[in-house]
């Protein structure tokens, strides 16, 4: 690479180098105005040089613009706390996924709304269970050119629940609020889009229990 550049800074002075040899043999007027023709020729060629080089950079560096989107799925581990004093109960683990959608108010930051649900049957008991959530997230980067990232968020919650048997299916639910931290990387495979591995924390609250969520999972982003 070296020995590259070299060359090229010598293909460039060689004509300079030329031109310098052949003055010597014009008149001393002739000289300095031919001299001072090249020196604003290598001043206005070193403004375009100049004004490429911070293109080339600027848009290196716009790594996160506009709209972005996100879809994951993975696995979610779920346990409640009925506060009636026996504490949480075991973890449930099943499918979780999500769907973010938003815009980027800077490089650090982007913003926008998420989509988050898990569901599981709990075939031995006879219900199924699922829980959502539809949050405003906040997705900062601490490091402008890094790709690693920590994410928050709070909103609205539900916890539905239906029981199935002899008698039929009974569907019920409860609203309640959510709150969520989590962090992950983009693992960009394209100019705009990026494989995403994410941990996520995420605490529910109603008015008859608390839930907790911890999801693993993987997801495609686009921005």
């Amino acid at each position: 690479m070296r020995a590259l550049v070299l060359l090229l800074a010598g293909l460039t002075l060689a004509p300079a180098v030329v031109v310098a040899q052949d003055d010597d043999s014009l008149p001393s007027r002739e000289r300095y105005r031919g001299r001072d023709h090249d020196r604003d020729r290598d001043r206005d060629r070193g403004r375009c040089n100049c004004r490429g080089l911070r293109e080339v950079s600027d848009s290196r560096g716009d790594r996160r613009e506009g709209f972005w989107a996100a879809v994951g799925i993975g696995g979610g581990s779920e346990s409640f706390d009925a506060n009636d004093g026996l504490g949480w109960s075991d973890d449930k683990g099943s499918v979780a996924g999500y769907i973010k959608v938003g815009g980027a108010v800077s490089q650090s930051l982007m913003l926008g709304g998420e989509l988050n649900g898990w569901a599981a049957r709990y075939q031995r008991q006879g219900y199924d269970r699922s829980l959502g959530s539809l949050m405003f997230i906040a997705q900062w980067y601490p490091a402008r050119r890094s790709d690693f990232w920590l994410r928050g968020g709070a909103g609205w919650a539900r916890d539905n629940l239906s029981l199935y048997g002899i008698s039929g299916n009974i569907n019920s639910h409860e609203n309640g609020t959510a709150l969520a931290l989590g962090f992950g990387y983009d693992f960009r495979v394209a100019r705009n889009v990026s494989i995403t591995p994410s941990l996520d924390f995420q605490g529910q609250r109603y008015d008859s229990h608390d839930e907790r969520l911890v999801s693993l999972g993987v997801g495609v982003t686009f921005h």
